[in-house]
């Protein structure tokens, strides 16, 4: 209960941070030359198109555009 009320605190919901915690591990990985579809599977997404929206609204640009 501990972590989940400081996740609360800082105003996110709990899919709201593991969805930030995902996106920033693929923001990683784009980082070090992982193709864009590879990245979004290992962050887990099983659809590109879903992917490719959630990073373009956390980060204002598309996966591909580094």
């Amino acid at each position: 209960v501990g972590s989940e009320m400081c996740i609360r605190d800082r105003g996110y919901t709990i899919h709201g941070y593991v969805t930030e915690k995902r996106l920033l591990l693929a923001q990683q990985l784009l980082e070090q030359g992982i193709p864009s579809g590879e990245a979004a599977l290992r962050c887990g997404y099983q659809e590109y198109s879903t992917f490719s929206r959630a990073y373009k609204k956390q980060f204002d640009r598309s996966p591909s555009e580094r």
